[in-house]
């Protein structure tokens, strides 16, 4: 083999990646797009989702991998500043926590396991990370999504 042939090899090679590529993220929009929908039409007092997802520029010596954030949710009755940042958006331990404070956390988890939109949530977390490759071919590195019934908004995030 020639440096001339293993060039051409090399070619054909990005030029599949960049094919799959494509193909990765057009399914992953279509696959996102479909799932949210249902995932509105399940789970009415779900108003919105909010999520970052980002490669950490430090990791105490270990590799830094990009990574997606934990889901955090507005509930139709969250107020607008409430959540841990105030803004509206509560993580799933954080709305377990604040509907049912005096609760120990066993008894909490059973309560919160009988809630259908929380149990959703969950899920929608779990699903969102189990597939960080696809929404980083559809979102991109070192961003924030928010997402509700109308729209998907991608802002820069910036992190540590």
């Amino acid at each position: 083999m020639t440096d001339l042939d293993a060039g051409n090899l090399f070619e054909q090679i990005n030029e599949k990646k960049a094919e799959l590529d494509r193909i990765i993220k057009e399914l992953g929009e279509r696959a996102i797009k479909e799932y949210l929908q249902e995932f509105w039409d399940r789970n009415p007092d779900i108003a919105g989702l909010k999520w970052n997802q980002y490669t950490p520029y430090f990791n105490d010596g270990d590799p830094c991998v990009f990574r997606v954030g934990e889901v955090r949710f507005r509930f139709s009755d969250t107020r607008e500043d409430g959540g841990d940042y105030e803004d509206g958006y509560e993580d799933s331990w954080s709305y377990g926590y604040h509907r049912y404070p005096d609760l120990k956390r066993e008894d909490r988890d059973a309560a919160l396991e009988a809630i259908p939109e929380y149990v959703a949530a969950k899920k929608l977390s779990g699903i969102w990370q189990n597939n960080e490759m696809t929404l980083l071919s559809v979102f991109g590195d070192h961003v924030q999504i928010t997402a509700d019934r109308e729209k998907i908004d991608v802002d820069e995030y910036y992190h540590d």
